[in-house]
């Protein structure tokens, strides 16, 4: 088995050395997130088994890897046993998910998809809500959410809704 690797240099960008087996990282990773990677290893070598050995088992990064040709997805807090019958199982042209990471993408396949318009305007609103957030808390001059409800409380800044 050879292994691959990521050119460093360019961004995380798989290389176009011939590999048969690919780290693509985290699948979430600031300059070129692992599903990146990984769509750009399938574009470079459509054969290659591609695992997933991360600390995030969320359920949208599960099925985002699977969806995006994972052969495989194991978390960072598998038994060595697991590593290998992972890596062994896949080489051998099989798909590995842990069984808790396979739980997670259960629970999200009846779940709908968000289009990557709808992805992008929950991220500007997320980005949004933090900023005004942190304008609030300055403002406030507090150090935490709860500290400014508190204070805008106390304030008369707002009112609880009496419902």
């Amino acid at each position: 088995m050879e292994l691959g690797h990521r050119d460093h240099s360019n961004g995380g960008a798989p290389s176009r050395r011939r590999e048969t087996a690919y780290d693509a990282g985290d699948p979430r990773l600031p300059d070129m997130d692992g599903v990146d990677a990984l769509l750009a290893i399938r574009r470079l070598a459509p054969a290659a088994r591609v695992v997933f050995f991360t600390s995030f088992g969320g359920r949208e990064d599960v099925y985002r890897s699977v969806r995006a040709g994972a052969s495989g997805y194991l978390l960072k807090d598998a038994q060595r046993e697991e590593l290998m019958n992972c890596i062994r199982t896949v080489h051998a042209g099989g798909s590995w998910i842990s069984p808790v990471a396979a739980a997670r993408l259960t629970a999200r396949l009846g779940e709908p998809d968000l289009t990557p318009r709808e992805r992008d305007v929950l991220h500007i609103a997320l980005g949004t809500t933090k900023a005004h957030v942190n304008r609030i808390l300055g403002k406030l001059n507090v150090g935490s959410r709860s500290e400014a409800v508190a204070t805008a409380l106390r304030r008369s800044i707002v009112a609880l809704d009496p419902r």
